[in-house]
């Protein structure tokens, strides 16, 4: 039991960090927009209007270029892991 929580754990803390580095790459993108960054220099808006279009492609964390880190992807591991432990529990009561 102490495994499975020390995993749990340790799957959450992936699964929280994807969540946020998500939530700040889509913030970067929302407050570069949200400047008056058609009245700055011709370089600077440059700059800016590249920062705005690579924040459109939103980064992820991933697992094995597999599965998405997130909190919903958590609650689907937790979900399907208590499955496993109550079908292995009823295989082994019977």
């Amino acid at each position: 039991m102490i495994i499975y929580i020390s995993m749990s754990f340790n799957i959450f803390i992936f699964c929280y960090i994807g969540e946020i580095v998500t939530e700040q790459c889509k913030q970067v993108g929302e407050t570069a927009y949200m400047t008056n960054w058609y009245r700055l220099p011709h370089k600077t808006a440059r700059g800016l209007i590249l920062i705005i279009s690579r924040s459109s492609n939103v980064i992820k964390l991933t697992a094995g270029k597999l599965v998405h880190l997130s909190i919903a992807t958590f609650g689907d591991v937790m979900k399907t892991s208590m499955i496993y432990l109550n079908m292995l529990r009823t295989m082994t009561a019977s």
